[in-house]
């Protein structure tokens, strides 16, 4: 998934901004391999290399993943896509929608920080002990961290 982000931000040309990131648009074939679909909000950039492209046009994307400072800012820039990418990830893990009861999903996940016997509670119980909480932990961090505001795309690998 981080390579097709990469891909579309750096090597795609012209680069794209896909605004809508979010795991009904992550397939996956043999091996668990992820696929990105649903191009219909793309956004392609008049910029080969840029930090960020104000766009005067209606917020593009799905609730509950779209980059909170894009809605404000209205500026596309590669950590769009990141942040969308960084909602799945404990979306997959706790099997939980982004928005429940009026509650999003990185201020529930949140609420189990801190205390490493709340932490495996997050976790769906479908995974059983196959999961690495080391791991969680990190990805649970890096969303509290600006809601994944400062994280690109090369701090994923």
């Amino acid at each position: 998934m981080v390579n097709a982000l990469e891909y579309l931000r750096f090597y795609y040309d012209p680069p794209l901004f896909h605004r809508d990131i979010k795991s009904s648009n992550i397939l996956f074939y043999e091996n668990y391999a992820a696929k990105v679909a649903d191009f219909g909000l793309v956004h392609v950039s008049n910029k080969v290399y840029i930090c960020s492209e104000p766009i005067n046009a209606n917020i593009q994307g799905t609730q509950g993943y779209t980059n909170p400072e894009y809605v404000v800012t209205r500026e596309l820039n590669e950590n769009n896509d990141v942040h969308s990418y960084g909602i799945v990830l404990p979306e997959l893990v706790a099997a939980r929608q982004t928005i429940k009861d009026n509650e999003n999903l990185v201020e529930w996940t949140q609420e189990f920080m801190g205390s490493e016997s709340r932490l495996p509670k997050l976790v769906d119980p479908c995974l059983g002990d196959s999961f690495d909480y080391n791991q969680l932990e990190t990805i649970i961090c890096l969303q509290g961290d600006r809601m994944l505001g400062s994280l690109t795309i090369a701090t994923l690998y």
